[in-house]
């Protein structure tokens, strides 16, 4: 059963973060609007996820992954996150 975490990672500013980008954008679904996180839909856990990126993030970076839970707000992200939020929300649980 598909579930959806957050991944958000810090990565020093002169780093290549290309293929960590690659890996997000392969998951079934994805959000990213803002700079470093990312909401992913998969039945994958997050240790395993965490695996998989962890050999992505340069020296110097560090990462989080965690299970979504039950309510969310925004402020000041582009529309077009907020609404897929709202069309994927009751989905993500």
């Amino acid at each position: 059963m598909n579930h959806t975490l957050c991944v958000s990672y810090d990565i020093p500013e002169d780093s290549d973060y290309s293929s960590l980008i690659e890996q997000m954008k392969s998951y079934p679904a994805w959000w990213h609007s803002l700079e470093s996180t990312w909401l992913i839909r998969t039945n994958k856990s997050c240790r395993v996820v965490r695996d998989e990126l962890k050999n992505l993030i340069p020296n110097g970076g560090g990462l989080i992954v965690f299970k979504v839970g039950d309510d969310w707000s925004t402020y000041r992200i582009p529309s077009a996150g907020t609404e897929w939020l709202q069309r994927n929300w009751d989905e993500m649980k």
